[in-house]
């Protein structure tokens, strides 16, 4: 089963993101900011994916998402869900580091095609580590 965790500081956005992956199948982590976000990947068991809104308080997901990449993991897939929807936006997101983006309101159908496309990628990225 596939770990997803889901960062946040809006309550609402965070539980309905939450009951539709866990419906979906996947474990589902919450983090309502950065801070508790990084915390959390501090641990051993780390998600395999995350899904990251950019406008928080005290930490954005933009900074966020560079930490993961300098201090974590380069592999962990990162998907920003946020309000923003300008090119500079999607621009800044790849370049801190994230794979995939998408805007709220959020069309369940769609995240659930760039999860499974996300989560694709990271096993053949394993199945090619091991055949070196």
């Amino acid at each position: 089963m596939y770990s997803i965790l889901v960062v946040d500081d809006d309550a609402d956005i965070r539980d309905s993101v939450k009951i539709f992956l866990e419906k979906e199948g996947y474990k589902v982590i919450l983090a309502k900011n950065g801070k508790e976000c990084l915390s959390i990947m501090k641990n051993k068991n780390k998600p395999d994916l995350i899904i990251l809104d950019v406008m928080m308080p005290n930490l954005s997901g933009y900074e966020v998402a560079k930490n993961i990449r300098e201090n974590f993991s380069s592999s962990i897939p990162i998907l920003f869900l946020t309000i923003l929807n300008t090119s500079n936006d999607l621009v800044t997101s790849f370049d801190v580091g994230g794979s995939e983006f998408i805007t709220k309101p959020c069309n369940f159908k769609k995240l659930k095609e760039i999860i499974e496309k996300l989560l694709a990628k990271k096993i053949i990225k394993r199945i090619n580590v091991h055949k070196l």
